[in-house]
């Protein structure tokens, strides 16, 4: 099913006590259906110089209706100088995944 409803909403954090209770809270008020969290190693470019750092990448499962409410939630609980958030669009999905995530974030 194509959609341009659905979307996947990425942040990262350096802690996985930290990414743990942002997926937590994010599900709990329905702003994501479904965060994965994933370690990762993280290279950039911070302060004039090249950073190379441990993280934990967290996938946030939701809607395009919950994507201003996400933010605000991120923004004020990321302990970041300049946190990641990004969307990517769902192309397509199947049916059921995508109702489920409706269901879940109460978009449905």
């Amino acid at each position: 099913m194509p959609s341009s409803r659905h979307v996947v909403a990425q942040t990262t954090v350096d802690s996985s006590e930290l990414a743990e209770r942002l997926a937590t809270d994010a599900v709990e008020r329905r702003l994501a259906a479904c965060v994965q969290i994933t370690p990762v190693t993280s290279v950039y470019r911070w302060k004039d110089g090249v950073q190379r750092e441990a993280e934990f990448l967290l996938s946030l499962k939701t809607t395009a209706s919950q994507v201003r409410g996400l933010r605000a939630f991120l923004e004020q609980e990321h302990p970041y100088d300049e946190p990641e958030f990004l969307v990517l669009p769902v192309i397509e999905g199947s049916d059921s995944y995508l109702r489920w995530i409706d269901e879940s974030t109460g978009t449905s």
